[in-house]
């Protein structure tokens, strides 16, 4: 292909094109950047800082008591997908759940021995259950006329549970365990806990938006 005076001509003017828009940009970046630097030297850093401090209490309580609602939309909920989140509260587990340990159960249809499951207590004379939920371990499983049913055991009981426990009465077994996380659902039910975990935090914010909202209306007015 013949490259005639003319295109060499246009593409000469493209190219010094390119160039003037490249450096157009780059005059812009370059203003926008020294614009930003002198402006940086009015902005009153000690002002700044100081609002930050200020508010970093109460973003903090926000945080906490979001933290707080998700843990206990979980604690006091069974999802649809069959996760249910306990404290326990005794140490018929040792060493294996120590005290105070948050557990994940999980509804499964595939049990054995040696799974430690939640269930719900029952009396042992009636064989009544309670809603009071316990979380021992399977030791022993037994099949009669097509039903299965086990016998459980706290790993720190000297003797097995006096009930028989059978498939559909396991809540779940156990996929998760936090050691001592479980105390804080346990405190907050108790009235001390009560008050200083939750009445003391939200009465803060609820005090410290007041007090704004007043500054602001004199402000105005």
């Amino acid at each position: 292909m013949k490259y005639n005076t003319t295109e060499y001509i246009k593409d000469s003017f493209e190219g010094i094109d390119y160039i003037f828009r490249f450096a157009g940009f780059t005059k812009r970046l370059i203003t926008r950047i020294i614009y930003k630097l002198i402006m940086a030297k009015f902005i009153d850093y000690r002002k700044l800082i100081s609002n930050v401090w200020d508010n970093l209490p109460s973003a903090l309580i926000y945080f906490y008591l979001l933290i707080v609602t998700f843990i206990f939309v979980f604690f006091y909920s069974e999802r649809g997908s069959g996760f249910r989140i306990i404290a326990l509260t005794t140490g018929s587990m040792q060493p294996s759940i120590p005290i105070g340990s948050l557990v994940v159960s999980e509804k499964t249809n595939d049990y054995k021995e040696g799974d430690i499951v939640t269930f719900f207590e029952k009396n042992p004379a009636t064989g009544i259950a309670y809603r009071r939920t316990l979380t021992h371990r399977l030791v022993q499983k037994s099949e009669k006329e097509g039903k299965v049913s086990y016998i459980t055991k706290g790993d720190a009981n000297d003797v097995p549970d006096p009930n028989f426990l059978s498939e559909d009465e396991i809540l779940g077994e156990v996929v998760r365990i936090f050691p001592f996380i479980g105390y804080y659902p346990i405190l907050v039910k108790t009235p001390p806990g009560f008050l200083v975990f939750i009445v003391i935090p939200v009465t803060y914010l609820i005090l410290k938006e007041i007090i704004y909202l007043r500054h602001s209306f004199v402000a105005k007015y």
